[in-house]
């Protein structure tokens, strides 16, 4: 999730707002006079605004499915290797106790406090 979060949707909402702002360029006011610093392939007529836009959004398909194709590869690779990296069988792998003291019983109450400092204060009093 935090590849995703971080990454993947402020790209994606980069790519989308590229890709409407090339499209809906028209010459001199959006970027200024010198469209070719931008777009190269827009200088002297070479390429329209709208084709523009149209070469943004197809980069952007073309990223996304070069990622989920890298994702897809990467999780196939990780489960066939599973068995020898002991992927499979690790229940606790996200379980914060291996780490730390969970004092208090409800949500509210629950405050994680690290476990060589609250052995130091254990022993301190």
């Amino acid at each position: 999730d935090l590849v995703l979060n971080l990454h993947g949707i402020p790209g994606m909402i980069g790519a989308i707002g590229g890709a409407v702002s090339a499209a809906a360029e028209d010459g001199d006011t959006l970027y200024g006079s010198d469209i070719a610093s931008v777009f190269p392939a827009r200088a002297n007529g070479g390429r329209s605004a709208s084709k523009q836009g149209a070469m943004q959004a197809a980069c952007m398909f073309t990223t996304l499915g070069i990622s989920i194709a890298g994702g897809l590869l990467v999780g196939l690779l990780l489960r066939l290797a599973g068995d020898s990296l002991d992927f499979k069988g690790n229940d606790g792998i996200f379980e914060d106790s291996k780490y730390w003291e969970i004092e208090g019983e409800s949500d509210e109450e629950t405050e994680l406090v690290p476990q060589k400092e609250h052995e130091v204060l254990e022993g301190a009093v």
